[in-house]
């Protein structure tokens, strides 16, 4: 980012008195902060269809997005309804290219659906497909070479599978791409087998029941050319440690995935896995194995040869649970199966050299064990495991460290991280929140009191109340943050989490919401976003009104909300290696958050963007930053009748981009009345082209050229003096009649129940009745 002298002018508005891009923010970009200017991601053209944001990498240059547009080179596919886009800055511009576009003569997308696809650092991309004249239920994996090249990774079904269906609703076993490496040379899938025809040899996981979604086996492959994939959830000996089923990370039931497959900077390789285990007697998902742990266990699968067991007590000798008990009847034999508790895999460090799990089982002296048989870590008849345990203790917290012990031999690296219960009752660990990374912090929330320090605003933790807690795993300090909600607050932090908490990569922050007044400035009953620093132990609401403005940000209509890693990407694409916590930047300084209140003097103030039958159904929404103690305005606000569209914000690891959708036209190239995403670049911007000119006619229907070839993927570059845009048209007469909340939410239900899986088909319909359920604030009167 370049020196700039400031000056501080109006309200949330900080005005450069010398930019070195004064000549490219000239117009909408004015009264951005930090010499930041806006670029048009997006291109001038989009064929009628809006790209929707799914991810920025590489440190802000390259965007991936979607469509159902035909542009850059793409072709029609009339399998998968959007198309996904490499959108790659330049010097002159933004351009974009097609990059799950595979020649439809040699290829077709192995499902009725999108193709799986993960974009990788060096322009690889991992594609899932299968040849035309290949078997209707064939499934292979490709790596599309940055140059064009298509080499086949391996199938993800045995030859076995027949070339043609063989009844009616007769389908393959189902296959999921789980992740890679982000050198994408190891690459996991899960297939979950209906008939014998349908596992690989040597895969003895039962089949699942009734054309269920249970009894999932793990798979790898290594580089390309492969035939047959290896199993990953096998013993030191090679076989599977339980058959009736693996799981990458958590549950199969819609688990935690977080760093669940990992490789450090030596190119050692660390899988984590849950093996399922006996389960629930009364809701049986597997009958007839000969291999099967008492419970859920979480193993760690190294260098595709060695296997460590995790969460198993490993020889601990019996602890009596209660220092004062004398009776036989109140010990509890830890190392008895009949006493073992499943455990939750709740994420690990980037290197897959740290790893946390919960479990109400006592694996170490001084955490508890839970006496209820029936009380687990992971959902059991439809609950959401730590937080409805029932036994005494509830959940402990364990961390595996792995980086201290040699990977040949079955190490001891457990660590008990909710230790040190003042209240009685135990730890009752309800969820871990956020993991760093680098490993060094874990922030979780606990119904017991672990610290009676006082956080720096006085309050104390409390017994039986969501206490947030921070965890740094080098020193073994815990310390209290604030008590949370339970009712509002808990989906940052319940099993599953939809809306995990922002942690920068080394854990000095942590950026969430909460509906309580954790902080003396917060006064109103709606959401507010804080950032904690683990250093200072300093708690500091940053969704405020920019040095007070509009009641400090404490008018009772609006609530504020972060972009967090959790939130579901555009279907089918990915990127290795992407940014995690798109909230806050990776010094934690930059902070970007969205509201429909005014925090500044410009932004909209609580205007109804879509309103039905008198009642206000969505809001325009303003994009914060927040920086140095200052909330400044990064979406355009102002006058103008189109607000945020209802899409991602998100800012880059370095702060220099964030990135946002908006119906504005902040540039003027941008004529158009569809959504663009914008970047708002610190020290950006492109100079204008001195006079666009109008386009009409079928020219303007595409700004790509011809469609991409094998060997050359199409780009097409936009904005900048050395690439004259391709200016549309404003459209003329009445617009088409947008679709009410109402029928937004009909359409996305229907998408979510087309999902197999329960978790997720769950987390898919409160995702979507969060974004198009009937909204909880009416407009706000007009001030």
């Amino acid at each position: 980012m370049g020196l700039s002298i400031w000056s501080l002018g109006g309200a949330g508005v900080a005005h450069a008195a010398a930019c070195p891009n004064e000549a490219s923010r000239a117009g909408a970009s004015a009264g951005l902060p930090e010499c930041r200017a806006y670029e048009q991601v997006t291109p001038v053209s989009k064929s009628g269809a809006r790209l929707t944001f799914s991810f920025s990498e590489d440190g802000g240059e390259r965007v991936g997005a979607a469509s159902i547009g035909v542009l850059a080179g793409a072709t029609s596919n009339p399998d998968c309804p959007t198309t996904a886009f490499d959108l790659a800055r330049g010097s002159g511009g933004w351009s974009i290219s097609a990059i799950d576009d595979a020649p439809l003569d040699e290829f077709a997308y192995a499902t009725a659906k999108c193709a799986k696809l993960l974009l990788a650092g060096n322009g690889d991309r991992l594609m899932l497909l299968r040849p035309a004249s290949g078997s209707a239920y064939e499934r292979d994996l490709y790596l599309q070479r940055a140059d064009g090249q298509f080499e086949e990774i391996g199938p993800m079904l045995p030859p076995t599978i027949p070339s043609s269906p063989s009844g009616p609703g007769q389908q393959a076993g189902d296959t999921t791409y789980v992740d890679a490496t982000p050198d994408l040379q190891h690459v996991f899938f899960t297939l979950q087998p209906f008939t014998e025809a349908e596992r690989w040899p040597g895969d003895a996981t039962i089949l699942a029941p009734n054309n269920q979604f249970f009894n999932q086996s793990l798979y790898e492959y290594t580089g390309t050319g492969n035939t047959t994939p290896v199993l990953v959830g096998v013993d030191n000996a090679g076989s599977l440690i339980s058959d009736c089923g693996t799981s990458p990370g958590g549950s199969q039931q819609g688990g935690n995935r977080l760093n669940a497959i990992t490789e450090d900077k030596s190119g050692l390789s660390r899988v984590f896995f849950t093996a399922v285990g006996e389960g629930d007697p009364a809701t049986p998902e597997c009958t007839g194995a000969s291999r099967l742990p008492a419970v859920d266990e979480i193993f760690a699968r190294v260098a595709g040869s060695h296997t460590l067991a995790l969460s198993e007590p490993n020889g601990l000798t019996p602890v009596q649970p209660d220092p004062g008990c004398t009776t036989s009847e109140c010990q509890a034999d830890i190392s008895s199966t009949a006493n073992f508790r499943d455990a939750n895999y709740e994420g690990a460090s980037a290197n897959g050299e740290r790893v946390f799990f919960s479990s109400p089982q006592q694996l170490l002296d001084g955490a508890s064990q839970d006496p209820n048989p029936e009380d687990s870590a992971v959902p059991r008849n439809g609950e959401k495991g730590c937080t409805v345990t029932s036994g005494e203790g509830g959940c402990n917290l364990y961390e595996y460290d792995l980086a201290e012990n040699p990977e040949t031999e079955e190490p001891f690296g457990l660590r008990l991280l909710s230790g040190g219960d003042s209240s009685g009752q135990g730890p009752e660990v309800q969820g871990v929140a956020a993991v760093s990374e680098d490993g060094s912090h874990v922030f979780f929330v606990a119904k017991g009191v672990l610290s009676k320090a006082p956080n720096r605003e006085g309050a104390t933790a409390m017994a039986s109340a969501e206490n947030l807690y921070a965890q740094d795993t080098l020193t073994h300090e815990v310390a209290f943050i604030a008590t949370l909600s339970s009712s509002n607050d808990s989906s940052q932090w319940s099993y599953n989490a939809e809306s995990p908490m922002n942690a920068t990569g080394d854990g000095r922050y942590l950026v969430f919401t909460s509906t309580n007044k954790l902080t003396s400035d917060d006064t109103t009953e709606m959401a507010q976003v804080f950032r904690y620093d683990t250093t200072t132990k300093t708690l500091v609401r940053i969704s405020v009104g920019d040095e007070g403005y509009n009641d400090d940000g404490n008018t009772p209509a609006a609530p504020a909300q972060i972009e967090r890693y959790g939130s579901e990407s555009v279907e089918g694409i990915g990127a290795a290696g992407a940014n995690l916590h798109p909230a806050i930047s990776e010094d934690g300084s930059t902070v970007v958050f969205k509201s429909s209140d005014a925090l500044t003097s410009k932004a909209f103030d609580n205007r109804c963007f879509f309103e039905e039958e008198h009642e206000c159904y969505e809001y325009a929404q303003n994009i914060y930053e927040y920086h140095n103690g200052r909330v400044y305005l990064i979406s355009g606000g102002g006058s103008a009748p189109m607000g945020l569209f209802e899409g991602a914000a998100s800012v880059s690891p370095s702060g220099n981009d964030i990135f946002f959708e908006s119906l504005q036209s902040l540039v003027p190239q941008d004529v158009d009345t569809l959504a663009d995403i914008y970047d708002a670049r610190a020290d950006g911007g492109f100079v204008p082209p001195s006079s666009p000119s109008p386009c009409s006619g079928e020219g303007c229907q595409s700004s790509s050229g011809s469609p991409a070839g094998v060997g050359a993927p199409s780009s097409t570059a936009f904005a900048g003096p050395a690439n004259q845009p391709v200016v549309e048209t404003v459209p003329t007469g009445k617009p088409p009649k947008k679709p009410t909340r109402a029928q937004k939410l009909a359409a996305a239900l229907k998408v979510c129940h087309k999902k197999a899986n329960k978790s997720k088909r769950h987390a898919c319909e409160v995702r979507a009745r969060h974004l198009y359920g009937p909204l909880k604030h009416k407009a706000a009167t007009k001030r």
